[in-house]
């Protein structure tokens, strides 16, 4: 009986696993706009960032960004309703704060 136990117990890495169950994931395109007053000498705002698609498309999307630091909107995700249309093709962005623009620029955008 012992000699039947060292025999299975040597056994049982030599049969054979199973092969392991796999999963993936991958990230839509995003784009990651951000703004920030580099010195910090605005205290902390609120910053409007605006995208402009070749569709004609608007949004908009307020964020506060506290003094010094980055604050930043992932397009489309962060854009709300409506940012589900965007179309693949050339943007223009935007920042405004206190009615004044900051920053902005261009990006392509593919799906």
């Amino acid at each position: 009986m012992k000699r039947i136990c060292c025999v299975l117990a040597l056994a049982l890495p030599l049969v054979a696993q199973a092969a392991p169950s796999w999963q993936s994931s991958m990230s839509t395109p995003v784009i990651e706009l951000g703004v920030r007053d580099k010195y910090g000498e605005l205290g902390d705002y609120t910053a409007r960032f605006e995208v402009t698609g070749p569709n004609g498309l608007k949004l908009a999307k307020d964020l506060r960004v506290k003094a010094g630091e980055f604050g930043y909107l992932t397009f489309p995700r962060d854009f709300g309703q409506g940012a589900e249309y965007a179309a693949p093709g050339h943007y223009r962005w935007r920042v405004v704060v206190d009615g004044r623009q900051v920053v902005g620029g261009r990006f392509s955008f593919e799906y």
